[in-house]
């Protein structure tokens, strides 16, 4: 699979059970919009923000913007129908998705060959990129393998705040360079030598 250049100067994340918010994203001029299924939605709301993010992707205009969004981790119940469901109905519309609490290359992989199948069943006529969340100890070791699991992958992720409490850190503001300046190197380390970007 060609890698898609994408132009990601600017991103903008929404919870995806507010179509007034995914609203105001698309008509912004961020160049990417993400809608996050994962930590902006109650588990009660789970599977009601699916319903509406497809409702958004099929009816708002991105003016070609990079169109994102973020399902629950691979490990959760509500992942795999985070894929199914929103790539059947919109998956035309869906440029990235964004996987959370990777733990290694295994849960990219994962959402790969479901993506494959998905656009094999649906006759997608483009490829869903991913872009994988680094936020845990055993993710940042595993950066280089992860960047390079899949030719669908597209973007690193660095998650701060989820990786200063896999490492127990207790303060990150004043020490956010003592805690944070490793992790940062070696994620943009990993994801220029697969060529991908590094966010």
């Amino acid at each position: 699979m060609e890698r898609q250049p994408f132009v990601r100067r600017t991103e903008l994340v929404t919870p995806a059970h507010s179509l007034k918010m995914m609203a105001k994203a698309a008509a912004s001029e961020a160049d990417e919009v993400i809608f996050d299924l994962e930590d902006a939605v109650a588990p009660g709301m789970k599977e009601e923000a699916r319903g509406i993010l497809i409702e958004a992707l099929r009816a708002l205009d991105f003016q070609g913007k990079v169109v994102a969004y973020r399902v629950n981790g691979v490990k959760t119940k509500y992942a795999y129908r985070d894929i199914i469901e929103v790539i059947e109905a919109a998956g035309e519309a869906v440029d990235c998705i964004i996987i959370p609490k990777s733990e290694g290359p295994e849960d990219a992989l994962f959402v790969d060959r479901l993506l494959t199948q998905l656009e094999a069943a649906q006759g997608l006529q483009k490829q869903v990129r991913l872009e994988v969340l680094i936020e845990t100890a055993s993710a940042l070791l595993q950066a280089g393998q992860i960047a390079r699991c899949s030719p669908r992958m597209s973007s690193l992720i660095f998650g701060s705040l989820d990786y200063a409490a896999s490492i127990g850190a207790r303060e990150v503001g004043q020490e956010q360079f003592l805690y944070f300046h490793y992790p940062r190197a070696h994620l943009l380390a990993a994801a220029k030598a697969a060529g991908l970007d590094a966010i």
